[in-house]
């Protein structure tokens, strides 16, 4: 659905400019802020990767083995991911916000944080 919304992104923008409801100027305004799409773009990339898991830890064949494998190579993707923001290296990340670099060391603390939180909550999970 997030991957949905941040791919329409203009087409909505749009659609709530012209709406002119008292929601739709409250979406218009999110829409419209560039620091509010930076996190939108950053969630979007983390939680399609989830969603990518998700769907490989599902099928008729896949053993538990399998799943534990996944998840341990999942966490230390998330590991990987974070140090590479520390660096400022944004390659693993498909949006546009983190290709292009800009991204506010606020944020990249802030996202950081997030995936290390992440991190701990795969690593407690685990079997």
């Amino acid at each position: 659905m997030l991957s949905r919304v941040y791919s329409l992104k203009n087409q909505l923008l749009e659609f709530f400019e012209r709406d002119g409801k008292e929601n739709s100027k409250v979406f218009f305004s999110k829409l419209s802020d560039k620091e509010w799409l930076k996190k939108l773009a950053y969630l979007n990339d983390i939680l399609s990767r989830i969603s990518l898991l998700n769907k490989s830890l599902q099928g008729r064949f896949t053993t538990v083995i399998d799943c534990v494998d996944k998840i341990r190579a999942f966490n230390m993707k998330l590991g990987l991911w974070e140090a590479k923001l520390t660096v400022r290296k944004f390659d693993y990340f498909e949006s546009n916000s983190w290709r292009r670099g800009y991204y506010r060391s606020e944020y990249r603390c802030s996202s950081k944080a997030h995936l290390s939180a992440l991190r701990n909550e795969f690593q407690t999970s685990q079997i």
